[in-house]
């Protein structure tokens, strides 16, 4: 493929078992190369990512979403040339050791072009504040898992100061194991936030009903079912751009529902947000007459997508036609 296409620039990747040697080989054959997406891959280590660290000297995008990584050395950020300055997107949110803070401080530090920047659960809390005082000029942020640690008014602080630079924010995500009460560190970007990702977030629902409210400009939101009918009441109500919505279930396969989400959220977001056009909802109670409301509160619908858990429980009472 180099002999056929010296000048390729990207290569994207999905559902593909991927070697440590193609990785190599893919570092040392385009010269030119910019960036690489592996999406939902396996079969690589982090040494196959320090080759292409290494030797991918204009690389703008490396984007691991949700791959499967051997983590085999917590040091191959330190493989990016002191001289790199390209880096503009960095997803490295599916690793599940640590990597080195330093070789991540130094990185952000010489990307002044960097735009995203998607961190792992191992990355511990404390230094999110260092990195983003680093990078002011995040659009995208996804933040670190680590927010389970006993309150801390330094941390908290530090985060405030932090998150209030950044005037730029456009999207966040993450908060895998967030504790309720550091969340209003991040208030001060939130009337900027377009797109908020929570399908990772344990957050409860009179937390959640706190948190959406301080979004009114928030265009697209993916979220656990543990919002329930009260916190899409609040979303309606706050959100009046939101356009994308997807509600996630948190548990799947069990016997009974563990949290209470019906039809009657989903309605009420279809009333109170006009310029919603894209919906992926799981549930466990609908009804016709329910969809026929939604559908006739948002008649221009272009995605619109229902998905049953327990299909032999469903409470349609009548076909739609």
């Amino acid at each position: 493929m180099s002999e056929a296409y010296p000048f390729l620039e990207e290569i994207k990747l999905k559902r593909m078992v991927v070697t440590d040697e193609s990785l190599e080989l893919i570092s040392k054959s385009f010269k030119n190369f910019k960036a690489l997406v592996l999406s939902s891959c396996e079969g690589f280590t982090t040494d196959g990512l320090a080759s292409i660290a290494a030797n991918c000297r204009n690389l703008k995008e490396l984007d691991l979403r949700e791959s499967e990584v051997e983590d085999l050395s917590r040091h191959w950020l330190s493989h990016f040339p002191c001289n790199s300055t390209s880096l503009v997107s960095l997803n490295i949110s599916c690793l599940g050791s640590e990597v080195s803070f330093s070789a991540l401080g130094r990185l952000v530090t010489r990307s002044p072009n960097l735009r995203t920047l998607r961190l792992n659960r191992a990355v511990p809390l404390e230094n999110l504040p260092d990195l983003l005082c680093r990078a002011p000029q995040l659009v995208e942020l996804g933040t670190t898992g680590a927010y389970s640690v006993e309150i801390r008014s330094d941390i908290y602080s530090n985060l405030a100061e932090a998150f209030s630079a950044c005037k730029q924010l456009k999207g966040l995500s993450g908060f895998w194991d967030v504790v309720p009460a550091y969340l209003p560190a991040m208030y001060s970007v939130c009337s900027g936030i377009t797109s908020l990702n929570l399908s990772y977030a344990t957050t409860q629902s009179s937390d959640l009903v706190k948190l959406v409210s301080q979004y009114p400009n928030l265009q697209r939101l993916w979220v656990l079912d543990y919002i329930e009918d009260i916190g899409l009441e609040a979303l309606a109500t706050s959100c009046k751009d939101l356009q994308e919505l997807r509600v996630f279930p948190s548990d799947p396969f069990g016997v009974e529902a563990n949290v209470s989400l019906t039809e009657q959220g989903l309605i009420s977001v279809s009333e109170g947000c006009p310029k919603l056009h894209s919906v992926l909802y799981f549930y466990r109670q609908m009804t016709n007459t329910a969809l026929i409301a939604i559908m006739k509160n948002q008649p221009n619908f272009i995605i619109f997508k229902l998905c049953i858990i327990e299909p032999r429980a469903s409470s349609l009472e009548l076909p739609i036609t």
